[in-house]
């Protein structure tokens, strides 16, 4: 049950009633278990944001490892000692880099806000801080309540407010909407903007329309692998936790040296996050997007780290359609796999026939993790191993890097 923990005595409501289980609802907890903690935010079970501020940090990793492991063992059957320990957060408050909100206030009303959705709903709580979010976006977030009204009134079929900083703590409001090219009210937006010395940026998610200075050049990876950075447009997708990415990138490449690969094949490669380091490091990479924004800024990212295109070549595609034209035999050893949340069913289905040696999965959710793990595995798959990663603190989503290989 959501905000509960294990020998607990509760009050709870029943919410949907099967034959064989029951989902309920958390009233109050009448005798709380030892492992139960304070919330550090004030809006938790509220905002759906957070799902473990309730336990100690090193309880929420427990959780996650065991949740992890179980999932895997018996909806794949792979080996527990193939699941390697969970790596932690390098850190456990101010670590998200990269949020969305939704905006309350029809008709441009003066009492317009941002806020983050209810937990199970579609309303909106508005929050005045978040824990969870870098300063300089908490900051951010004050400033831009005093412009809901405005933004509002301007983009009035607004999708969207997606909040983004830096390794380097740059941070600008990207609006996500349609009618960003025809505005009457702009002037008056970008004076308002320049006066509180924030950026705010407007985009219909394919370009970038309309920025009100000053712009802030974001940097999302500065690692070891990566000296010049990794630069993203507003509204592209980064991995929000830009500290642990580094360690996302670290077992993402160590994984394609242990299974020997010289071509990489990366599907759904956004803004270089893998193919830079990759190519940085000698293997020989195809990268395919089917976003154009991330497309464009993983050009930059090529040129800005001095690679050929020989070494990185860039194809702004779908990725299924890409992966179907090859056919099944590929000119790659390796294919690593980045997905959205759902999955990618259809691509290991492609893969599973394929002639690829090797498979790096990168999954931000277990259950279609495992899934794709079964349909790779009737295919003639592996799994050698599989590393949790802790990208998402107090939450219960769950990162992973997965290599598998033909079984020989």
């Amino acid at each position: 049950m959501p905000f509960t923990l294990p020998g607990e005595l509760v009050e709870c409501i029943p919410v949907r009633d099967k034959a064989r289980w029951c989902e309920a609802s958390l009233v109050k907890v009448i005798k709380p278990s030892g492992l139960r903690t304070s919330p550090i935010c004030r809006y938790f079970g509220m905002c759906g944001g957070c799902h473990y501020q309730h336990m100690a940090y090193k309880d929420q990793l427990i959780t996650k490892e065991d949740i992890f492991r179980s999932i895997l063992v018996h909806q794949v059957g792979v080996s527990g000692s193939s699941i390697s320990p969970i790596i932690a957060s390098k850190s456990q408050i101010g670590w998200r880099a990269r949020a969305r909100l939704g905006l309350c206030g029809e008709d441009g009303h003066d009492n317009a806000f941002f806020g983050f959705f209810f937990a199970g709903s579609h309303e909106l709580v508005r929050i005045s801080t978040c824990p969870m979010l870098r300063p300089c976006l908490n900051h951010l977030l004050k400033v831009l309540h005093g412009l809901a009204g405005p933004i509002s009134r301007t983009f009035w079929d607004m999708k969207g407010l997606i909040l983004e900083s830096g390794i380097d703590d740059n941070a600008r409001g990207v609006i996500i909407s349609k009618s960003v090219s025809h505005n009457a009210r702009v002037d008056l937006l970008e004076g308002a903007c320049t006066d509180r010395g924030i950026c705010l940026v407007a985009t219909n998610g394919k370009t970038m329309e309309l920025s009100f200075h000053p712009f802030k050049r974001l940097i999302f990876y500065n690692g070891p692998r990566v000296k010049e950075g990794l630069f993203s447009w507003p509204g592209s997708f980064f991995q929000a936790n830009v500290e642990t990415n580094v360690d996302l990138v670290e077992k993402v490449v160590e994984s394609c040296q242990q299974a020997g690969s010289r071509d990489i094949l990366e599907l759904y490669s956004g803004c270089g996050n893998f193919s830079i380091p990759l190519a940085l490091m000698g293997f020989r990479v195809t990268a395919v997007e089917v976003d154009t924004l991330a497309f464009e800024a993983a050009k930059i990212n090529r040129a800005r780290n001095m690679l050929d295109p020989s070494r990185l070549r860039l194809v702004n595609a779908d990725a299924t359609k890409y992966l179907a034209g090859l056919g099944p035999k590929m000119d790659f050893d390796t294919v690593v796999l980045d997905p959205p949340r759902q999955g990618a069913k259809r691509l290991c289905q492609l893969l599973a026939k394929s002639d690829v040696r090797a498979l790096i999965y990168v999954s931000c959710d277990p259950m279609t993790l495992a899934r794709d793990v079964k349909i790779l595995g009737e295919g003639g798959f592996e799994l050698v191993e599989s590393s949790p990663i802790d990208m998402f603190p107090h939450t219960f989503h769950i990162e992973s890097v997965t290599k598998l290989t033909r079984k020989q």
